[in-house]
């Protein structure tokens, strides 16, 4: 198929959802009804939000028939963006959050990348604007299967694979319930379904999206007991890989868990915060559950972690809580 061909252009469903962004909306949208590919969906998702948004939304679809908004009480970002899915109709379609833009060849790129490649996915390079500079993170080129993109993505602890944007998926990657509603880090809980359903994936080096962070959103969001979400997360991905028997996918799945997230929410939680800690314990036996069930594919030292883990999870714990205390209170653990 040649995209430039007007006959032959396929719809694509722009899918953004909007909560609390009045300030950066216009530049968001803008850069979305500016691409260089005019076959557009563009669907609007005002998840509720208390500010100028709803307004902004409305506005913007009197002034571009391509526009589509969609009012909801508000349910988070998962629910939003699933929102988006029930109402699109494109045969491709991309995600792009309300505080982020996109370059103005965005679609075309990666819609000629997907379809010269034969690929159901296609993914970007990007500029993070957390880093002074605003780094671009270059992505390697290639085209390889959903399963090898996945393991590369595991094996290297690679992020930049895992999140919903700077993607272009075909229609059949994208059921209403991708994301996990009510879940925060709902990237975590989506992407192993993606990437074990994708047949071909299409990468190129090129940035084409500019990834934000919004001060009202979740990444700003003070610690809860909804944090936990993410352990969940990473656990049913360890089970999908063993379901798929991505036997080099274990052991590092397994150390991630623990280091970046157990251990992680350990030192964040409160002492006083009794469900939160109930929780973490609950996620941690089902943890060790799965890990103990694969203990052949796992080296010495995880095991003996996992064996650690399970047997006395608090005390294992500890020394990473006790780091994250105040100095007096440290030197109160410390018999000090």
């Amino acid at each position: 198929m040649i995209v430039n061909d007007l006959e032959n252009k396929p719809l694509v469903s722009i899918i953004i959802p909007i909560y609390k962004v009045e300030g950066m909306l216009d530049r968001c949208v803008q850069s979305v009804v500016s691409q260089t590919y005019n076959n557009l969906e563009i669907i609007l998702v005002d998840d509720g939000s208390p500010d100028r948004c709803p307004q902004m939304c409305d506005e913007w679809s009197k002034n571009d028939s391509r526009i589509r908004v969609v009012h909801r009480i508000n349910g988070g970002l998962s629910a939003a963006r699933n929102t988006g899915i029930l109402h699109c109709s494109g045969s491709w379609i991309a995600f792009i959050d309300s505080d982020d833009w996109i370059e103005p060849d965005y679609i075309v790129t990666l819609l000629t990348l997907v379809i010269n490649n034969d690929a159901d996915l296609g993914i970007c390079s990007f500029y993070d604007y957390r880093t002074p500079a605003h780094m671009v993170k270059a992505l390697p080129s290639e085209v390889v299967s959903g399963k090898e993109l996945f393991s590369q993505a595991v094996e290297n602890d690679d992020w930049h694979y895992q999140v919903a944007w700077n993607k272009l998926y075909a229609r059949h990657l994208c059921p209403s319930d991708l994301f996990a509603e009510g879940k925060l880090h709902e990237d975590v809980f989506a992407f192993h379904k993606v990437m074990f359903n994708a047949n071909r994936v299409a990468v190129t080096n090129k940035a084409l999206y500019h990834y934000m962070v919004n001060p009202n959103g979740i990444m700003k969001s003070r610690y809860s007991i909804r944090n936990l979400d993410r352990i969940e997360g990473m656990i049913e991905r360890l089970e999908a890989a063993i379901g798929l028997s991505l036997y080099a996918t274990f052991e590092p799945l397994v150390k991630a868990t623990y280091y970046y997230h157990i251990c992680e929410a350990a030192s964040l939680l409160p002492l006083s915060d009794k469900r939160g800690f109930e929780r973490l314990i609950s996620l941690i036996h089902r943890y060790c559950a799965v890990a103990g069930n694969i203990s052949e594919h796992l080296d010495s030292e995880t095991n003996i972690l996992v064996r650690r883990l399970e047997s006395n999870p608090i005390r294992t714990l500890l020394p990473v809580i006790v780091r994250s205390l105040p100095g007096r209170i440290k030197r109160m653990f410390r018999g000090r």
